[in-house]
């Protein structure tokens, strides 16, 4: 899921949540350089909501933290920016014990996420794309590792769900979660079954 990060839609992120994800939590770095006596507190309410947000809701899941558009911080003022992310990310952390085995750390650059350079204009802009993708990478094959097989019959519930969302052709943007728990008693999904196969 891409789920839009804007206050707005925080009543509805628990729907969207699970232990069984890889979440990218992704911050404009621009955004963290923009005032350097004070980081707006939207920023860093945003940040610590969507932390919160993961230890109820998903406190098993991998993290990866991503500062995009280091290109458009000038490069002197870089290490600035880092380091005041960085700190606020590690006191926020510090009280979320859930995420010192789950948040994937970038020791290359010895900081608790991943700038990027989006315009990859550079050599070390690509490096640092490239750097992103390869812990990702990682992360999802970690992922199948601890998770194992997915069974023969989650698969089958899915391809179910994802028929019964067309009506005359036409694609239905919702299914009932009551209509998805009957579907899967069908399919002889248990209770402790069904919600995890969602």
């Amino acid at each position: 899921w891409d789920f839009a990060g804007q206050d707005m839609y925080y009543s509805m992120v628990h729907v969207f949540l699970t232990s069984l994800g890889i979440y990218v939590l992704v911050l404009d770095l621009s955004e963290w350089s923009a005032d350097f006596l004070q980081t707006p507190t939207e920023l860093l309410d945003s940040v610590d909501f969507w932390l919160a947000a993961l230890t109820v809701h998903a406190p098993d899941a991998q993290l990866i933290i991503v500062g995009t558009h280091e290109d458009k911080i000038e490069e002197d003022l870089r290490p600035t920016v880092h380091a005041r992310l960085n700190d606020h990310l590690e006191r926020k952390l510090e009280g979320m014990p859930a995420f010192h085995k789950r948040l994937c750390v970038n020791e290359r650059d010895q900081l608790l996420f991943f700038p990027v350079d989006n315009s990859r204009a550079t050599p070390e802009g690509q490096q640092s794309v490239d750097h992103l993708r390869a812990a990702i990478d990682s992360l999802a094959q970690q992922a199948v590792v601890e998770t194992g097989e997915i069974p023969t019959r989650w698969a089958h519930f899915f391809n179910v769900l994802t028929k019964s969302q067309t009506t005359n052709g036409q694609r239905t943007p919702v299914i009932c979660l009551d209509d998805c728990h009957a579907m899967a008693s069908s399919l002889g999904l248990g209770e402790a079954e069904w919600e995890p196969c969602l």
